[in-house]
């Protein structure tokens, strides 16, 4: 048996605390699997953390007689200077094996994990997803009466994930499983009860499948809550299921980041600069780029020598003629790369956009010959030549560009646009629909052969 007692536990967070649960009362049955189910930002890894011992709740407490594992898929529990190896031996020594027993168990560690030799490098350096795959495998080097996994069928490659689904279904014959995941067919291969999380309430279901219909109904109560209130809302209506779906899963994911960013003790794995980089960069593809450049700069402040965030706050700066601050990083990106092929092209464009278009061909011509094999630099000369009025050599840069490059629709996008202007309108379409053989796109051809010829006939002679 299991039972929790006025289980509380909360975050301190600008302006106050974050209850993740308050005075909660639960109990699990005897030799069941759980699912724990809830949107994201309900407390389902916290509960997880604090059932396998690795956090603590400000009130309340836990009565069980039964033994638990970290959680799985989860990094946090490691030493972040000491290496795989050496976290490993540690447990080791914790749980009172020996010299050769240890020496065993880290072989089948390094190779269940399947993270190469990272194995002998520092924690720290480790994605979540290696340092989740490096706990899924320690942990099932000890026996517990509970393992809990935390989404660790989605980490890794097809070969891990075919593993760690092997690897549980083995210890689920001796052992029970408490499962966080949002993959249905995960929940029901694996569990017989569910336990659902949100707005700081825990109800146990003894029906599972109960428990996927509450938690499916709050999902799709969430996408209708997203549906725009005036505009779109035909629009909206008509996406097709997956995608409203998609939508309400971004949306959720970016508030359920920027909720655990407030907390004062949330800790990120992997390389802290590079999670910033990444969420930048998600930000900046949905069109947020003020708050992709404050999370680059972010990134800046952990790690000043961070070349993927310079380069983008360079770029970032230039598209908002924010020509100050656009030096500034192109500066720090020279102290770091001198020979960057995207400075180069920054320092090209402000040349152009200064009246000197020589002189950024000049630079431009320099950076091919250092750096063959970009794309970039094509291009940017195609570009230049073109605002020169040279559209033969332009054109030439450009198919130069598509043939180096054939797989990048982009570069034969733009050769449509040149062609066009030259005046080869077949050719053009051709390009064009080469670049993106959709039926979109041929739909779109046809409707402008329409639009042509009703034009067409609207004139006489």
């Amino acid at each position: 048996m299991f039972v929790a007692k006025d289980l509380t536990k909360s975050y301190a967070v600008k302006g106050g605390r974050h209850y993740v649960f308050r005075d909660v009362n639960f109990s699990i049955p005897e030799g069941v699997n759980v699912g724990i189910l809830g949107p994201n930002g309900a407390g389902k890894s916290t509960l997880l953390r604090i059932m396998g011992g690795i956090d603590y709740p400000d009130s309340g407490e836990i009565d069980t007689n039964s033994t638990f594992s970290w959680p799985l898929g989860l990094k946090g529990g490691f030493v972040g200077h000491l290496t795989g190896r050496e976290n490993c031996r540690m447990v080791c020594r914790l749980y009172g094996f020996n010299r050769e027993q240890m020496a065993d168990i880290l072989e089948q560690v390094k190779s269940k994990a399947g993270i190469g030799e990272y194995f002998e490098e520092p924690v720290k350096t480790y994605s979540s997803g290696m340092g989740g795959r490096l706990g899924f495998a320690l942990s099932l080097s000890f026996d517990f009466d509970y393992y809990l996994v935390d989404e660790i069928t989605s980490v890794g490659d097809a070969r891990f994930k075919k593993m760690a689904k092997l690897a549980l279904e083995e210890k689920t014959a001796t052992s029970r499983v408490m499962l966080v995941s949002h993959s249905m067919a995960t929940i029901r291969d694996f569990c017989d009860i569910g336990i659902y999380l949100e707005g700081g309430n825990v109800e146990v279901f003894e029906d599972l499948e109960e428990a996927i219909a509450t938690y499916q109904g709050k999902t799709d109560k969430l996408m209708v809550s997203l549906q725009p209130e005036k505009g779109l809302e035909e629009e909206w209506n008509d996406l097709p299921e997956y995608l409203q779906k998609a939508f309400a899963g971004v949306v959720s994911r970016i508030v359920s980041i920027e909720q655990k960013l407030q907390n004062e003790k949330v800790e990120i794995t992997g390389l802290e600069e590079g999670f910033f980089t990444q969420l930048a960069n998600a930000l900046e593809n949905l069109g947020d780029r003020t708050k992709a450049m404050q999370y680059h700069q972010k990134a800046l402040e952990i790690e000043p020598r961070h070349v993927a965030s310079l380069q983008k706050l360079m770029l970032l700066a230039e598209q908002a003629k924010q020509w100050t601050d656009a030096e500034k990083w192109a500066e720090a990106l020279e102290q770091i790369q001198p020979h960057s092929p995207h400075l180069a092209m920054y320092r090209a464009r402000k040349l152009i956009a200064d009246g000197a278009p020589d002189r950024a061909l000049t630079q431009l011509n320099e950076t091919l010959a250092k750096h063959p094999d970009l794309p970039g630099p094509l291009l940017e000369k195609s570009r230049v030549l073109e605002s020169m009025g040279e559209l033969g050599p332009a054109l030439e840069a450009q198919e130069l560009a598509v043939e180096k490059f054939p797989k990048q629709p982009g570069l034969k996008k733009r050769l449509g646009q040149l062609l066009a202007t030259t005046g080869d309108m077949q050719r053009a379409m051709l390009t064009a629909w080469l670049a993106e053989p959709t039926p979109a796109n041929k739909e779109k051809f046809q409707k402008l052969a329409e639009q042509l010829s009703e034009l067409d006939e609207r004139l006489s002679l």
